[in-house]
């Protein structure tokens, strides 16, 4: 297997990471400057002084006030800026689930969301080329086409989406774990490169090369970037699914097998054969005349000869192709609701519970992730006295130790352990609740280096959790599945920011790291649910191979009954589908 079909969505994840991470730093500097000169009229040093320290000297204290006015102002404009970017996502993530799903089409979804950031990026520039534009221009200009995208909600959706459906089961937390590494490789490169463009050109040079970046990402994602693979796109050629269906592999071959049932639906295990021809179309529907459950499926001889072509185009649709999903009356409401109802729809073998579970585990996964983000400089600054330039250091250590656990930790749990998804993150989430416990009870700040390093495994949780998520669903609502998660990731913002500030507001003076000691608490209730799959797993309580497909699907209907002549007999059958369950 060559690299070209190995390596598919990964340049684009890397490219969308790196351009964001550029402007990470430099875009808060940009609204910091706005806010202080433009909006409030201050002057260049007031300005300065602010940028560089928040400890006043004597002499300074009497510019408290406008520091202080800084301060509000600054926080003010980032909780617009996060209701801006985060309000039209969490809708936008479960349209377009439930739309890519029903047209089997990832691409779109992708390029609507580099295009949104490429749109924030030129946004971007023209505020720091117009640097005399107030701060809320930033809001229309960069924030809301950002929102219109999608942001990270629906590009993570589409994303993972399309890796799942090129993947087979075996290989598919090592394909997301690849794509999981080149996203996380563009956090150090972002940093790296934002840091020395702001230093040779400023602005307009950083904000230019993330523009860049997303342009490359949207050419690559629009012209080389191929769809996925499509099932089913001729039910001439494609009768049946193969036993363990061809997991979004398009193929010229024939179907050689078929698995042919009664219409008479008590008559499900054992059948007889109807040797009478002759017998009335109506007993001969009603009749047994499928093989016994126990006999090998009935073979197509490979020959020269074909099945005779059905009546008409609708004569022979198989359910879940392009053709039967394109004829589905689909509403609005279908469309935002059914994320939501795939992840609460009753399951055969505990699958609901299994999914309810795996949202719960990136719902405090994003809780931990959001809240840490946005507490932990001020943690570093309080308690070890850090500036911008050690904690942007540890920040790349960071992130370098994720890229690390994704393509050494994650390999050797896969390939060479073989670990199971629930096990990998259970270990995963006890490493992580280590790493926050080191950092809660470390007295230097080398202890700071010493849990990252400890939280090399951590970043398999997860990307275990979709792992698995992805396996617990048919083909078909993959879609929503990362839709309902990438909705999680959109407002779980809202939870942790408010939350994590809230709980170091009121331990800042006793207990700075108070916030790392709830992470810890966090992190090992992440332990027990994973722990609980892998005991329901083992004892087989929860699965996935055998599940009841036909659960799954729901009652057959007549469009899903077709009637196929073989070799000269006329049998009235369905056609099996064995979908791709992971």
């Amino acid at each position: 297997m060559g690299w070209s079909s190995v390596i598919t969505v990964e340049p684009a994840m890397f490219l969308q990471q790196a351009g964001d991470t550029l402007t990470f730093v430099i875009y808060q500097n940009l609204f910091i400057d706005k806010i202080c000169k433009v909006d409030l009229g201050y002057s260049n040093a007031v300005c300065d002084l602010y940028a560089q320290s928040t400890d006043l000297k004597p002499e300074q204290e009497l510019l408290g006030p406008e520091l202080n006015n800084i301060q509000k102002s600054s926080s003010n404009f980032l909780l617009y800026n996060a209701l801006v970017e985060n309000s039209f996502p969490v809708l936008l993530v479960l349209f377009l689930g439930v739309w890519s799903d029903q047209k089997r089409r990832r691409k779109p979804p992708l390029l609507l969301c580099l295009v949104g950031k490429m749109l924030r990026s030129l946004g971007l520039l023209l505020n720091a080329y117009f640097i005399s534009w107030p701060s809320f221009i930033l809001l229309l200009t960069a924030a809301l086409p950002h929102s219109l995208g999608g942001a990270n909600a629906v590009f993570h959706m589409s994303a993972f989406s399309y890796i799942a459906d090129a993947s087979v089961p075996r290989s598919r937390t090592w394909r997301i774990g690849i794509a999981e590494a080149f996203w996380q490789l563009g956090i150090p490169v972002g940093l790296f490169l934002g840091a020395y463009l702001f230093k040779v050109g400023g602005y307009l040079c950083v904000f230019g090369t993330s523009f860049l970046f997303h342009l490359i990402g949207v050419l690559y994602t629009a012209f080389i970037l191929p769809e996925v693979a499509q099932p089913n796109q001729n039910p001439q050629k494609h009768l049946v699914f193969g036993k363990y269906g061809n997991y979004g592999t398009y193929t010229e071959t024939p179907a050689k097998r078929i698995r042919c049932f009664s219409e008479n639906e008590t008559a499900n295990r054992d059948v007889e054969s109807n040797n009478n021809n002759n017998t009335a179309d109506k007993k001969r529907t009603n009749d047994l005349h499928s093989i016994k459950e126990s006999e090998p499926l009935l073979t197509v001889p490979n020959s020269n000869r074909t099945p005779s072509p059905p009546s008409s185009k609708n004569d022979l649709v198989q359910p879940g192709s392009q053709e039967e999903i394109s004829q589905r009356p689909v509403s609005v409401y279908e469309f935002v609701i059914g994320s939501v109802r795939s992840i609460f729809k009753a399951r055969p073998n505990h699958t609901r519970s299994c999914l309810l579970s795996l949202s719960s585990i990136m719902l405090l996964y994003g809780i931990c992730f959001y809240g840490e983000n946005n507490m932990k400089y001020l943690f570093t600054r309080t308690k070890f006295s850090w500036r911008e330039q050690e904690f942007s250091t540890w920040t790349i250590v960071e992130s370098l130790v994720a890229v690390v656990g994704l393509t050494v930790v994650m390999p050797i749990f896969s390939k060479l352990l073989k670990l199971s998804d629930p096990c990998a993150g259970a270990l995963g989430a006890l490493t992580r609740a280590s790493s926050r416990l080191c950092y809660a009870l470390g007295p230097e700040s080398k202890f700071l280096y010493i849990g990252a390093g400890i939280d090399v495994p951590g970043v398999i949780g997860p990307l275990s959790a979709r792992s698995l998520a992805s396996k617990c669903v048919l083909r078909d609502e993959r879609g929503r599945i990362f839709a309902f998660l990438g909705c999680i990731e959109a407002l779980v913002p809202l939870i942790a920011v408010p939350l994590y500030s809230l709980i170091y507001s009121y331990t800042l003076t006793f207990l700075p790291s108070a916030i790392y000691f709830v992470s810890t608490g966090i992190d090992m209730l992440i332990f027990v649910i994973f722990g609980v799959l892998f005991i329901a797993m083992k004892m087989k309580v929860v699965q996935f191979s055998g599940t009841n497909v036909a659960a799954l699907l729901g009652p057959l209907t007549g469009d899903e009954i077709a009637s196929v002549p073989i070799s000269g007999v006329h049998f009235s059958c369905n056609l099996y589908r064995r979908s791709s369950l992971s």
